[in-house]
């Protein structure tokens, strides 16, 4: 009997997402089906162009008090990871982008029958992962009824926040910011570690850093 465990799973990040970034790179991987490259370029284009400055929103007489007190938590944040933790701010964490969900992405994972090892995609840069990121939860669990052997255990997990190694600034996303001071300290954390290091292909060793850094 085939297993699907489909679930939202509203917890901080525990794994970077840097396979969505496959979609901005399809001419160094011919394998993977069209769409997986729309949605991927769909989804990181949003956050590139609605992105709005932490500075602005703070100094707009507009924007509510408990959003003004959120984004000013994180730009103290930042200088406490720049300053004590050495993480590489940068310009990560400078911008805001209301993405009205509650994930920043979906993640499928997928087991064969009576075993304990995940089935793997494979992607440019990064190498080989043990899930397929997807920035709509429909997009996750039409991917997830689509692997074709019988009796595998799939499941789908909402993340609220993803980090992109290097290749974007990463935004502040409403899907996290509204954790209570220490989550969100660790998410930012945590992501900046994968910032700092990442080991392709080994998500263990990069998920046991940034924990560690958290």
């Amino acid at each position: 009997m085939r297993m699907k465990w489909f679930s939202t799973r509203h917890s901080r990040a525990r794994r970077v997402c840097p396979g969505l970034l496959c979609g901005l790179m399809p001419m160094l991987c011919g394998c993977q089906p069209l769409r997986d490259y729309r949605q991927a370029v769909a989804g990181q284009m949003v956050l590139l162009t609605h992105q709005v400055s932490l500075a602005k929103l703070i100094d707009d007489p507009h924007t509510a008090a408990g959003l003004r007190s959120r984004l000013e938590l994180v730009q103290q944040l930042r200088v406490f990871a720049a300053g004590r933790l050495a993480l590489p701010v940068g310009r990560n964490y400078r911008h805001y982008v209301d993405l009205h969900r509650s994930c920043g992405v979906w993640n499928v994972e997928a087991t064969p029958p009576l075993s304990l090892a995940p089935k793997t995609w494979m992607y440019p840069v990064v190498g080989r992962l043990d899930y397929r990121g997807h920035f709509a939860e429909g997009d996750a669990r039409a991917c997830a009824e689509t692997l074709p052997a019988p009796g595998w255990d799939v499941f789908v997990g909402g993340v609220q926040a993803y980090s992109t190694p290097g290749w974007f600034s990463d935004p502040v996303l409403n899907a996290f910011l509204n954790n209570d001071e220490a989550r969100l300290a660790e998410i930012l954390f945590h992501e900046l570690g994968h910032q700092q290091v990442f080991a392709s292909g080994d998500r263990d060793f990069n998920e046991a850093f940034a924990t560690i850094v958290d």
